[in-house]
């Protein structure tokens, strides 16, 4: 392959600070840098290369796609820049308007190419959003001052999201697949498309904001900077109860599930009525 020639050297690409098992940078003698990138399947890589050229037409914020081996290999745009993942929280503060611009093109973008990938498509699975859900709900609420009364409003709030519209997109939402690059952002890994709910999708992508320490606490939704209708605000709340339930965020940035559920308005009376069985103020 023509790509094969003239290459000076390769360079591990970081992940998660460590090199990526099945992506590296490949530097070549007249300075072009572009990246290998050896997918999990070749069905992964059709999807991917798929992907990348229908949303490259989009203008939307991905790397251009060089080559595709029917094998599994990608040869791609190598894009300078810093995971989103890793930024301090000073630079992620900054940075809310131009990640939601970067979002917003990506979405918009997505629906266009939405029909060019059906066929690549895994979409996401509404009964097995509802089994977590519900297993979450069983450890969640027991623990509330009041847990029959979450109980019944975690049960609403379940029932809100899922009613609400899910939208075509990746499936892939490591906060690592996105690099700052400028003033923009950049979206990477396209292995797995299909329907998902969109507000899950920005809510997966941020939610392992850091702290200096490294604690997983800062959030733009949980600190009042996004708004959303009722609807999305049922959703983050669920989600900012999976990302407690698995990183212990609330611990880690020394509040009470209590104090985290307060900081948003209330939305829907769902959301409202669960907040408030986690209160601690007794009539």
């Amino acid at each position: 392959m023509q790509w094969f020639q003239g290459i000076a050297g390769r360079q591990p690409v970081l992940h998660h600070g460590e090199p990526h098992p099945r992506v590296v940078r490949l530097v070549y003698e007249d300075g072009r840098q572009l990246v290998l990138k050896i997918c999990k399947t070749s069905s992964t890589a059709r999807c991917e290369a798929a992907a990348l050229e229908a949303l490259v037409e989009e203008k939307a914020p991905v790397p251009r796609l060089v080559e595709h081996d029917p094998r599994g290999l990608l040869i791609m745009e190598y894009v300078d820049g810093v995971r989103l993942g890793s930024m301090p929280r000073e630079a992620l503060e900054a940075a809310v308007p131009a990640l939601l611009e970067s979002w917003d093109r990506m979405h918009r973008a997505w629906q266009a190419v939405q029909s060019a990938l059906e066929d690549h498509a895994t979409h996401c699975r509404q009964d097995e959003f509802v089994d977590q859900m519900s297993e979450l709900g069983e450890w969640l609420c027991p623990r509330a001052p009041y847990p029959e009364h979450a109980a019944g409003a975690w049960e609403q709030l379940v029932d809100l999201a899922v009613e609400a519209p899910r939208t075509f997109g990746s499936l892939d939402y490591n906060p690592y697949n996105v690099l700052k690059t400028g003033g923009r952002f950049v979206f990477l890994d396209f292995e797995s498309v299909g329907l998902d709910w969109h507000h899950r999708r920005l809510w997966q992508y941020t939610t392992r904001f850091r702290d200096p320490q490294g604690n997983l606490c800062w959030h733009p939704v949980l600190r009042g900077e996004l708004d959303f209708t009722p609807a999305v605000d049922a959703h983050y709340l669920l989600f900012a109860a999976v990302a407690i339930r698995r990183w212990n965020i609330h611990t880690q940035a020394g509040l009470t599930v209590s104090e985290l559920w307060g900081s948003r308005g209330a939305g829907h009376p769902a959301t409202a009525a669960w907040r408030s069985a986690w209160s601690t103020r007794r009539s």
